[in-house]
């Protein structure tokens, strides 16, 4: 998580003292959508992403999309491009809501930090 278009997860946890600011935010009811041809697309951002992208069909959506993702969750990469900093899952994994951040920090790897590999 936190880096190559994944964003930032988290679940609800009350009495947990953490809070997220959500700023510009968008929210999804379902992040599964079952109507095919676009099974892995999450609607509305989908759409408006493709809008934004100046195209139209899945074919020439797929080169522009994360690799090694699951389809279903591409829409981070949806957000992030559109602006959003956090997208609302109201019926995420099994069934719990989620929130995801996806403002730029969240998405790529930071810089000039050396990730440990152990031996």
């Amino acid at each position: 998580e936190g880096q190559n278009n994944y964003g930032c997860w988290f679940f609800q946890a009350l009495g947990s003292g953490m809070m997220i600011q959500m700023n510009k935010t968008f929210q999804l009811d379902w992040k599964y959508n079952e109507k095919p041809p676009d099974a892995w697309a999450q609607g509305a951002l989908y759409e408006a992403w493709k809008k934004m992208q100046h195209i139209s069909t899945i074919e020439e959506a797929r080169p522009l999309l994360p690799a090694k993702k699951p389809p279903k969750e591409h829409f981070p990469f949806f957000a992030n491009a559109l602006g959003y900093e956090t997208v609302q899952v109201a019926d995420g994994w099994y069934g719990l809501s989620e929130i995801v951040a996806t403002s730029t920090i969240c998405m790529t790897p930071p810089t000039g930090r050396h990730i440990y590999k152990s031996p």
